[in-house]
């Protein structure tokens, strides 16, 4: 069934840790719902809990038969502690929580067969059942079971807008980030570093509020160091929040109120593109404002390199080479994992020995393909950068994306909501004042969206225990997993390999292995 996509975040790190922590704390940190009750997700169950015994008492209890026997609910358990106080805690009976286990050879894993399900009498208290039966040595531990929503996005206030997270039809050409967000909702030390005009660091969406940090970044040597001091000998001095690379050029004719003079440790943004880019990687999601980005939990690292020139529109602004090759390099040296560059590139000798530092160091870098026929796409035609063209919501390629061969996939970016900023009044606050934008089009925001399934991608390499993906094999892996979109775009061709598909990234097997699997197959039966 489905429900609106307006519901709050599937798991959010918050509700996640009281699940974990809160509920053996004695007190339940979540309504209880009962048959006929009004409770709505998330709540816990009132007429079942979670047991699972102690080693001991997992092979006292009652052998059940075998086959589908094993699943029947039996009125006592037979460890006899925990059958005498059943009458008081409202305990009707039993049934293996996982069917058809066998206790595990000794270190061999988990014990499922400790895991029982104890069935409550209506009007049972739920509360005073768990702390009995947490008191009996020969339970390991004793919980409620919590009902959450299903898969869906946050409750901000755009979300239904962010159509390329999650498109309520019966054919799916979304991202599939509710079901990705099942999977893993990132890991805050993965860190996207976004090279581009700056990001509006207060931005709630981005930054939180009330002195939050939010999504953002922090170099904690500088920021717990002394001012004025280059604390962590990188070469800048309070570098504790990015930095801004811009230093007016010859002849550069910045907007009014724009900051073209100085390079400092003040990334903020004014042209809005960074902060626009930014939110789609990962604004806040599940804080009743805004939209959610693709990676839930992710750190942003702003880096100025580009301005919005006298006369230019929100969202966009220019780059400078040298700019955009020492935010790169900055990035790399500093632990950055992911770079997002929208932007246009031209191959000079500073930016192609950092892009290739970068790569070589295990950085992935996603490139925006470019809009409007532009030739200038060094970046995205490097084999070691991931290039990303644009897609409608309806995966019909966007008329004005720059296609190629090197391009690598697409992902949507027509008609985009995110975070951006507005002017209320000449001061310099006042002219970055947080704000909301849509529509928007354009392979910069396409982008985005790759930059974000990469962060979510090493997240969960690492929540595997696995090695980070090499640039070449997180290029390689989206390539595979993206949507085959060719029927809707008959004769076209250089947007990839098809659309981002961000939960079968995440969830399907390497076509390599499947391969090999046939090919075994085939041999056995030759």
């Amino acid at each position: 069934m489905h429900q609106s996509p307006v519901l709050a975040l599937l798991l959010p790190i918050l509700l996640t840790a009281s699940l974990a922590t809160g509920a053996r704390a004695g007190r339940l940190d979540l309504p209880v719902g009962t048959p006929g009750s009004s409770a709505r997700a998330p709540y816990y169950r009132g007429d079942v809990l979670e047991l699972r015994l102690s080693p001991a008492a997992a092979r006292a209890a009652l052998p059940r038969g075998a086959g589908p026997t094993r699943a029947l609910r039996t009125g006592r358990l037979g460890v006899p502690a925990i059958d005498a106080i059943l009458p008081a805690i409202g305990g009707l009976s039993f049934e293996p929580e996982f069917r058809g286990e066998t206790p595990p050879v000794p270190g061999d894993g988990p014990d499922f067969t400790a895991f029982q399900l104890l069935h409550l009498a209506p009007g049972a208290d739920l509360e005073a059942a768990l702390d009995r039966l947490r008191a009996l040595p020969d339970v390991a531990s004793a919980d409620p079971i919590a009902v959450l929503p299903v898969s869906a996005l946050p409750n901000d206030s755009l979300a239904f807008a962010t159509i390329w997270l999650f498109k309520d039809q019966p054919v799916r050409t979304d991202i599939r980030a509710p079901e990705a967000w099942q999977v893993t909702t990132g890991d805050t030390s993965i860190v996207v570093a976004i090279i581009d005009t700056g990001v509006l660091p207060y931005h709630p969406d981005l930054g939180g509020r009330g002195g939050e940090r939010g999504q953002m970044w922090v170099n904690w040597a500088e920021r717990n160091g002394v001012p004025g001091v280059d604390d962590d000998g990188n070469g800048f001095v309070d570098d504790d929040a990015g930095w801004d690379f811009v230093v007016s050029p010859v002849g550069v004719r910045p907007e009014a109120g724009e900051d073209a003079q100085d390079a400092d440790n003040d990334p903020n943004d004014f042209a809005g593109h960074g902060t626009a880019v930014a939110g789609i990687v990962g604004a806040i999601p599940g804080n009743g404002i805004g939209l959610a980005g693709v990676v839930p939990r992710v750190r942003l690292m702003p880096l100025r390199m580009g301005w919005l020139e006298s006369g230019g529109v929100r969202p966009s602004g220019v780059v400078d080479m040298s700019y955009a090759a020492a935010a790169i390099r900055y990035a790399t040296r500093m632990g950055a994992s992911v770079l997002n560059c929208s932007w246009q590139s031209l191959n000079q000798g500073g930016l192609d020995a950092a892009v290739t530092a970068a790569t070589r160091a295990g950085v992935v870098l996603v490139n925006a393909a470019g809009n409007g026929g532009t030739t200038n796409t060094y970046l995205g035609t490097r084999e070691d950068v991931i290039a990303v063209a644009a897609t409608d919501s309806t995966d019909t390629v966007w008329p004005s994306s720059v296609r190629g061969p090197w391009v690598d996939l697409s992902a949507d970016g027509v008609r985009m909501a995110s975070t951006m900023l507005e002017t209320v009044s000449p001061d310099s606050l006042g002219m970055r004042k947080p704000a909301y934008r849509a529509p928007m089009s354009g392979t910069s925001f396409a982008a985005p969206q790759v930059a974000g399934a990469v962060a979510l991608l090493q997240a969960r390499r690492g929540e595997l225990g696995q090695d980070p993906l090499t640039p070449a094999g997180a290029l390689l892996r989206l390539r595979e997993t993206a949507d085959d979109i060719s029927a809707l775009n008959p004769g076209l061709s250089g947007y990839g390999t098809g659309r981002l598909d961000l939960y079968r990234a995440l969830t399907d097997p390497p076509r390599s292995l499947a391969v090999r699997a046939r090919a075994a197959t085939v041999g056995l039966r030759s």
